[in-house]
C-alpha cells in the first residue's frame, strides 16, 4: 500500500533577518516548533494555500512570497510534501495566534535551538542559509 501524501505549504516569514516561528498548541506535536502554515485545499496551489493558511492562522497578509524550496520527509505513517516560501514580515502588524500557543522571533544562529517538528528541524540548516543570505 502507497504511503500517504500530505501536501502542505509554509513560510518562512523575515523581520530585520530574523525568522517567525510559531509552537503548536494541540495534538501530537504540542510543544513543538515549526514554520507556519498547513495543508493545501482541493484546486490550491501552494503559494495560494500559504497565504490563506498564514492569514487564518496569524492574521497576517503575506505579499512578495519567494519559493525557497520543495521538501519531502517521511514521517511513520505519511509522506510531507512540503513548499516552503520566504515572505517579508508585513510592515506594522503583529501575529495573532489562532492555533498556536507562542511565537518567537529567530536568528539564523538560534533556530536550532528550538525544539522543532521532525520535519522542519531537518530544514534548519536550508533556513539558517537563507536568512544568511538574503537581502
Amino acid at each position: 500500500m502507497a504511503d500517504k501524501i500530505v501536501k502542505v505549504a509554509a513560510a518562512l516569514i523575515i523581520k530585520d533577518g530574523r525568522a517567525l516561528l510559531t509552537r503548536r498548541k494541540e495534538g501530537k506535536f504540542a510543544g513543538k516548533w515549526e514554520l507556519p502554515g498547513g495543508k493545501l485545499e482541493l484546486g490550491e496551489n501552494a503559494q495560494q494555500a500559504c497565504v490563506r493558511e498564514i492569514h487564518e492562522e496569524l492574521g497576517l497578509s503575506l505579499t512578495d512570497l519567494k519559493e525557497i524550496c520543495l521538501y519531502e520527509y517521511q514521517y511513520p505513517d505519511f509522506k510531507l510534501e512540503m513548499t516552503v516560501f520566504a515572505a517579508p514580515w508585513p510592515q506594522g502588524t503583529e501575529p495573532h495566534l489562532q492555533v498556536h500557543d507562542a511565537y518567537a522571533c529567530a536568528g539564523a544562529d538560534e533556530l536550532p535551538n528550538f525544539a522543532w517538528l521532525p520535519a522542519d528541524f531537518a530544514l534548519v540548516p536550508k533556513l539558517q542559509h537563507y536568512l544568511r543570505t538574503a537581502i
